[in-house]
């Protein structure tokens, strides 16, 4: 065997090993354990940035670039005597593999199943809506997103301001966007 032949051998068998390797690492990172923790990590990033966030479980596809959400709440950790602003059944996505590596994140398509929307404005002039902050402390948001498509169906809506007396419920609405990501 010639010496080319012996590197072409062992390239080969790296190469090989490597993609049995991707392939063990996409395996695992499907098993419920690993959503499980991946979703642990997601609530305390945005824990981090005073936002709470709850789901009870968690499906995604990494290879098809696809996620869904059940059971979500969302808060400001700052308030939560003012209750939650969002529940939804379900959340799902698809995102857009390819500009992601690029550092875009491209929102293919979204459903938000039954949001349930209640911002409440206290009489003191605080409210519930969470004020996402970098950890740094910078309260501006470094991350961009870009939806495509965004459907929310089966909504309500509740509006309610102390200050002024005003409390305005919005019952069983849809809303479709048909974003332009150029």
């Amino acid at each position: 065997m010639t010496v080319r032949r012996k590197i072409a051998a062992v390239v080969g068998a790296i190469l090989a090993g490597l993609l049995v390797l991707l392939g063990v690492a996409l395996v695992v990172l499907h098993t419920p354990p690993a959503r499980r923790f991946l979703l642990d990590q997601l609530i305390s990033m945005l824990a981090d940035r005073d936002v709470n966030f709850a789901a009870g479980e968690v499906e995604y596809n990494l290879i098809e670039g696809t996620a869904t959400l059940r059971d979500v709440r969302v808060s400001a950790s700052d308030a939560q005597d003012l209750g939650v602003l969002l529940r939804a059944r379900r959340i799902s996505a698809t995102i857009s593999l390819r500009q992601l590596i690029r550092g875009v994140y491209l929102i293919k398509s979204a459903t938000v199943e039954n949001p349930d929307i209640h911002v409440v404005i206290a009489e003191n002039g605080r409210d519930n809506i969470p004020t996402p902050r970098q950890s740094g402390g910078d309260s501006q948001s470094g991350i961009a997103l870009v939806f495509d498509q965004l459907t929310l169906t089966g909504g309500s809506l509740r509006f309610e301001d102390r200050r002024q007396h005003i409390d305005v419920v919005l019952p069983a609405w849809h809303i479709s966007v048909d974003g332009d990501p150029s």
